[in-house]
This record gives structure tokens, C-alpha cells and sequence, in this order.
């Protein structure tokens, strides 16, 4: 064994004097800080303006909107001038003006063009971000409806009899919070072209730096193949046996593999995305003794380390594709599904 560790050590120190090596090695960690921060510095939400004057309930139905948890950064304007002007500068997709009157004109049901849209020809989010205005126009307004009824409504009549005064509508209130965000009032079902139905929760999103990771030590395992094989050619290993030169070969492809995980790892920590010290070092490395025997059977097969530089595209392109290195693409094309269980990183990102 003191043979195999010393190889291990230069094949460690031999990997990373190679510049390709080393730049793939760095590019993940560095990559995933980068990206890191700039998550922080920018939530990637699409800005509207909004101009609601100095009416109450036109600020709530702001205050709503930006409140709320969706793809839209919402924010009042001082005045319409400074609204056009954001939506004309780029700083905002699109601007709703309120009328100050608007809610007596919901009222009396005249509403059409009430609100104004003020958009630029670029723009392709005003039809979405325009549904979600709409949804916080109702929940304010469906509140207020609520409430009335609750305290003029005929169906409530006995109920404000027997109990105090806006008792009915502190009953209704918790409910109609309740409902309206719990999924319940409204649901979606969403079919693909083939008549499948996905499911809530189907579509199954892995961050970058787990699912780039898996396969990142995936290559350098067929990549330390490719290297050991080569060293075997030019008769590196002719002075040992059979059993010792496999020994050795898979020092190097160990030293390689063990590169890659502590590459993953650090992209993990810097990423925030691990599960568990413990966990994560466990199935790391359990995954890069799976990479370790898959390589190393695969040049006892081929035999020839060009053969297994000629996989190496292969298993890149179909791990990307069939393993859920940025999402789970098999409930889309279901043969994806059976596909995946010929690549290494599924194993490593199914758990």
C-alpha cells in the first residue's frame, strides 16, 4: 500500500501542473462564487412602476403588490412624469397609473381602461406582470367586499344579532386569508403534449454546483483512464506484475478522482447547497468510488486509452442531458428516465 500512496501523491501533484487540469479544477469553485455573488447583489426580478397617487386604497392595493413573492419587483413613482420616464430609461418594464377615483369606479362597475398602462415597444412582460396586478387588485378589493357583506349581508343577519359588533367579519377574515393563499381557491394542472400530467413538485430543479459537480468528477475519472492508460503504452509499469500495475493504475485514477471531489466540495460549501458535513463527505465519496471502479473497468474493456477519450463526450453529453445536472428534463422526455441510469451522476444526484 506505500506504493499506491506515493503514486497517489504524484499523480496529485502531476494533475495539477497539467494548466487544463488545474483551470477545470478552479473554474467550478470560482465559477459558483462568482455566480454567489452576484445572486446577491441582484434578485433577477423585473422592475414595475406603479403610481397610485395619494388614494388609500390604491396604496394598498401597492403595498399588496409589493409585498407579494413573485417574478415582478414592484415600486411606486413619485408622479406619471417620473413613471414614464423610468419605463422610457429601462429602469422599469412597464408602469401602472391608478386613477384616484378607482375605487368608486370598481363600485359602480366602471372599470374598463381605468388603470393605464404605460409600456415600452421592447417590453414582452406587460400581459404577465398585468395578471399579477390583477390579483392584487382583488385580493384589496375582495376584502373589502368580504367585509361589507359581513356586516350588511342577509346570510350573516342572525349571526350579528347573537354576537358583538364585527364579530361575523373577524370570523371571516382568518379564513379569507387562509384561502386565498393556500392553493385552494385557485389550482392549475398543467399537461404536456403527450396527455401527461405533471404532477405538483415533478419538476425536480438541481443548483448548478451539485449537478456540474457530479459530472465534473465523472470526467476526471475518464480522464485519469485515459492518462493511466497512456502510462501502461509507453511501458511506465513494466517493471511490476499484472496485480501491481492494476494496483497502480488505480492510484492514479484515484488521485484524480479525489481532486474533483475536493473541487465539488469547496463549490458546495461556497454555494451554500450542502446537506451536512457529514452527509456530503459520505456520498462524495462513496460517488468518487463509483467513478473510480467504472473507470478503471472501462479501460480493462477498451484496453486502448483512446477508446476512452472517444466516451468522454458521450458520458458529458448525456449527463447533462439525462441526469438533473439544472432540472429533471425526463418529465418532458420520458425516455430521459431510463436513459439516465447508464451515467454515473444520477446516482450521485438522485439522493
Amino acid at each position: 500500500m506505500k506504493i499506491f500512496f506515493r503514486l497517489f501523491f504524484f499523480s496529485c501533484k502531476r494533475a495539477v501542473k497539467k494548466p487544463f487540469i488545474l483551470l477545470l479544477l478552479l473554474l467550478l469553485p470560482l465559477g459558483t462564487g462568482a455566480f454567489r455573488q452576484a445572486e446577491h447583489q441582484d434578485d433577477g426580478k423585473i422592475s414595475i412602476a406603479l403610481f397610485t397617487g395619494e388614494n388609500e386604497f390604491n396604496n394598498a392595493v401597492a403595498e399588496t403588490l409589493m409585498k407579494g413573492e413573485n417574478a415582478f419587483y414592484f415600486y411606486t413613482a413619485e408622479s406619471e412624469e417620473s413613471l414614464r420616464e423610468d419605463v422610457a430609461a429601462g429602469r422599469a418594464e412597464c408602469g401602472y397609473i391608478f386613477p384616484e377615483d378607482f375605487k368608486e369606479r370598481l363600485e359602480a362597475e366602471d372599470y374598463r381602461r381605468s388603470v393605464r398602462l404605460a409600456v415600452s415597444p421592447a417590453t414582452v412582460t406587460a400581459e404577465l406582470s398585468s395578471e399579477v396586478v390583477f390579483a392584487g387588485i382583488f385580493e384589496v378589493y375582495g376584502r373589502l367586499l368580504l367585509e361589507e357583506y359581513a356586516r350588511t349581508g342577509a346570510a350573516f343577519e342572525e349571526l350579528r344579532i347573537l354576537s358583538e359588533e364585527d364579530e361575523v367579519w373577524r370570523e371571516l377574515e382568518p379564513l379569507y386569508n387562509g384561502y386565498l393563499s393556500d392553493g385552494s381557491t385557485f389550482s392549475f394542472e398543467y399537461e404536456t403534449v403527450n396527455g401527461g400530467i405533471l404532477k405538483e413538485n415533478a419538476i425536480m430543479a438541481v443548483f448548478p454546483a451539485r449537478g456540474i459537480g457530479a459530472v465534473l468528477i465523472f470526467v476526471m475519472g475518464l480522464a485519469a483512464a485515459v492518462v493511466a492508460g497512456e502510462d501502461e503504452k509507453r511501458g511506465l509499469f513494466a517493471a511490476v506484475g499484472t496485480g501491481r500495475r492494476r494496483q497502480l493504475q488505480l492510484a492514479e485514477i484515484s488521485a484524480f478522482v479525489f481532486l474533483g471531489i475536493l473541487s465539488a466540495g469547496i463549490s458546495l460549501m461556497v454555494s451554500g447547497g450542502q446537506r451536512g458535513i457529514f452527509t456530503e463527505v459520505t456520498l462524495l465519496a462513496a460517488y468518487g468510488c463509483m467513478t473510480v471502479i467504472f473507470s478503471f473497468a472501462l479501460l480493462a474493456v477498451l484496453k486502448n486509452p483512446l477508446a476512452v477519450a472517444g466516451t468522454i463526450p458521450f458520458f458529458i453529453l448525456g449527463s447533462l442531458a439525462a441526469c438533473p445536472v439544472f432540472a429533471d428534463l425526463s418529465v418532458f422526455v420520458p425516455v430521459l428516465g431510463i436513459i439516465r441510469y447508464l451515467f454515473l451522476p444520477w446516482y450521485y444526484l438522485m439522493f
